[in-house]
């Protein structure tokens, strides 16, 4: 069984890296074939000498989710194991496409996450949920809410968190004796409750002076700067700052008590898996906290559990418990032996294991895909990383497809390793059947014959149009990971394939490889340049893809209603956010010129075919700009209705041709007809804000505040940005 670890982590907090490193670690013992990959920001220094690998990019959850997916669809491993890293969109594709995914929880998320968050998290955190192979949570509460979310069928595990007992040094305590020192070491937040510390000490009227050390950061830090000096405590507390892990142990071991979170309750929880808690233990420093903690219940006689509530910390039990160590000379070592056989990953590892086992085998996924290499039977091994699906659109036309065939078997080996290669033939079967037949004369290789035409549909005929949906067709029959859209006639330059094998090595996160392509004209574009595609009508760039990207972005969409459907595709990658490579040079000459895939369009309609592109796409643009667009459609040119409503005709379970017929319909003061419009594009499309703010507007015009109440807040939940919009 192969299995992959993910985590999104933050290398400033080294006590997470460590635990994501012992649980990889542990589960190689039980299981060899294991990878960890850690994804985040970080400097080389801070990831030195784990066992996983570190994916150092700068903070941008999309593009996290982006090189996480790539790397499971690279491994192809039999489960996925993923520190949960907040519900969003992307998350939720990520399971559709990666159903072997088991999540683990380290917090009621709608409890702790705040802002956008949190809004993510309600609207998308079910829906991920739902599709998990498995839950595993550090607490019996957050399994219960987690699978409570997924519809209580997930299966769960509950497990608390781990800590390699090698990684803790023995502390070499010298402790002063003129007061009893304290250290609370976090990134400070309401649920640490150390307001509750300082208020009990400024009320403490005993024979005992308590000194507590505050190291870290955070958003409850100011708070506590004044509550300090609102309680005249400044001769008590001492504020380190961020320490590194050296230097907290140092601090450890002047001080007689550890400090636990103290206001769990405060997100609505009573049960604790801190990794502080099990340093605490491993070091030998009696600690306290509020609540109760997992692994800890019953609770041994070195730590103490304080009332869940907001009252002040009550210091004379706090007294009692730091004289433990000194009226028992045994009690260090007990804490030791005690966090060896309870908290360390050795005696957690075999559930772990035992668990992602029977969650893969429930998936039914074990994603091994089709050999595409040449000359292998398929079914037999998973392809490289660089594997490549040459999807090749047939129509009537097939006369340079020999020069097109040539061109992939000549590309350059890299690394002395031939391209793994697919070829698949898109078009009617007496065209797809001839192409494989030329194919096969050229050397050995493997080959996928495709229809492009669905049951119950005419068969395929050589227009403009057909290539896309030929395309769609092929790619959606195509086993690479790695998808290449041809045409009979296109010559690729001899490097391309090996490009890609480079840029995948060396960039796993990558999804998409574009180049410069030039057409039977002489133009050269890159696929973006949305002046450059409807002025110039210029071929499409030579684009190497992820098929998961086309996933994302729906595939070609051939919606527009003046065939746009080039720009339409590169703008859906533009505002998927995907990471992205350009080769700054020719890799394809097209033989057709640029207008036969981008057809003309009279130049009065040019700026309407604009503005429809951007309403269509908006995730690629502003706000700001998109609203412009719709300003546009609301009076764009009536030659442009017919091509608008036979769009309506062709794709009647589509939500932006009804966007845009409702824009139609209220720039003419058709009101009515316009909610009509624009509440059916809502039904179609629950993710797109759009429809739900021409309903605000029209609901305000009409005078049904309440109802325009409502769609200001599903506008709002579904675009944040456009709180300017409404202020």
């Amino acid at each position: 069984m192969r299995i992959l670890c993910l985590a999104v982590l933050i290398a400033d907090f080294p006590q997470l890296l460590k635990k994501f490193d012992s649980q990889i670690r542990q589960l190689r013992l039980y299981n060899a074939d294991t990878l960890g990959f850690a994804i985040g920001p970080s400097r080389a220094e801070q990831t030195r000498g784990y066992s996983f690998r570190y994916l150092s990019l700068p903070f941008n959850l999309a593009d996290y989710m982006a090189a996480a997916d790539s790397l499971a669809q690279d491994i192809r491993p039999d489960v996925i194991y993923f520190r949960y890293p907040g519900a969003t969109r992307r998350l939720w594709q990520f399971t559709l496409r990666h159903p072997n995914v088991v999540f683990e929880h380290n917090t009621v998320e709608e409890a702790e996450f705040t802002k956008q968050a949190r809004l993510n998290e309600i609207r998308w955190g079910p829906r991920v949920l739902a599709k998990a192979a498995g839950l595993c949570a550090v607490t019996h509460e957050i399994l219960r809410y987690e699978q409570q979310r997924a519809g209580n069928n997930r299966p769960g595990l509950m497990l608390g968190n781990g800590i390699e007992p090698q990684s803790v040094p023995k502390l070499d305590f010298a402790l002063p004796d003129e007061a009893i020192h304290m250290l609370c070491a976090a990134h400070f937040a309401p649920w640490h409750g150390v307001d509750r510390l300082l208020h009990g000490m400024a009320a403490y009227d005993g024979p005992q002076r308590f000194i507590l050390h505050l190291a870290g950061s955070g958003e409850s830090l100011p708070q506590y700067l004044d509550l300090v000096r609102r309680l005249s405590l400044e001769s008590q507390v001492r504020f380190h700052g961020r320490l590194n892990q050296d230097e907290l142990y140092k601090l450890a071991a002047t001080c007689h008590l550890g400090v636990g979170s103290l206001a769990l309750h405060r997100m609505g929880m009573a049960e604790h898996a801190s990794l502080k808690h099990r340093q605490y233990c491993l070091q030998g420093l009696p600690f306290f906290f509020g609540g109760r903690d997992v692994d800890f219940d019953p609770l041994p006689d070195f730590v103490l559990s304080v009332p869940q509530n907001d009252a002040p910390i009550d210091m004379a039990p706090l007294a009692a418990l730091a004289r433990f160590p000194e009226e028992h000379p045994e009690a260090r070592a007990l804490m030791r032996r005690y966090g060896e056989e309870h908290l360390s990953w050795q005696s957690k590892g075999g559930r772990l294991h035992e668990f992602l086992h029977n969650c893969a085998a429930r998936s039914g996924e074990t994603l091994s895909f089709a050999c595409v290499s040449e000359g292998s039977p398929r079914n037999t091994a998973l392809p490289r990383p660089d594997a490549v699906s040459a999807v090749i659109a047939l129509g009537n036309d097939c006369s340079g497809l020999k020069a097109t065939l040539q061109t992939l078997r000549e590309q350059e080996p890299w690394q002395n390793l031939a391209p793994q290669l697919e070829v698949v033939f898109a078009g009617p079967p007496h065209l797809t059947e001839k192409a494989a037949a030329l194919w096969k004369s050229l050397g050995d290789g493997v080959t996928t014959p495709v229809e492009a035409s669905e049951p119950g549909q005419q068969p395929f005929q050589s227009r403009p149009a057909d290539h896309w949906e030929a395309w769609n067709a092929g790619i959606m029959a195509a086993r690479g990971p790695w998808l290449l859209p041809l045409l009979p006639g296109d010559e690729l330059s001899r490097d391309l394939l090996r490009s890609l094998a480079y840029s995948v090595q060396s960039r796993p996160e990558l999804n998409m490889i574009t180049a410069r392509a030039q057409d039977a004209e002489g133009r050269t574009c890159l696929p973006q340049g949305l002046e450059e595609i409807l002025e110039e009508k210029a071929a499409a760039g030579c684009s190497l893809f992820r098929k998961s990207l086309w996933e994302d972005v729906g595939g070609y969409r051939t919606l527009h209603p003046f065939g746009l459907t080039d720009a339409l595709f590169w703008l859906d990658c533009l505002g998927s956010g995907q990471l992205r490579r350009h080769l700054p040079r020719v890799c394809l000459v097209r033989a057709l010129p640029g207008s036969a895939l981008n057809p003309e369009i009279p130049e009065a309609l040019k700026a309407d075919a604009l503005a429809m592109l951007v309403t269509m796409s908006p995730k690629a643009f502003s706000p700001d700009d998109v609203l412009k667009a719709q300003s546009r459609l609301l009076h764009f040119e009536p030659a442009a209705l017919p091509a608008l409503l036979a769009c309506v005709e062709r794709h009647p379970g589509q939500a932006w041709p009804r966007f845009c017929l409702g824009l139609t319909h209220e720039g003419r003061g058709n009101l009515a007809a316009a909610v009509a419009c624009q509440q059916a594009a809502a039904d179609r499309d629950p993710e797109d804000w759009q429809p739900h703010l021409r309903l605000y507007l029209l609901h305000r015009a009409l005078g049904l505040h309440p109802q325009a109440i409502l769609d200001k807040k599903a506008c709002l939940e579904r675009a944040d940005s456009l709180r300017a919009f409404f202020d």
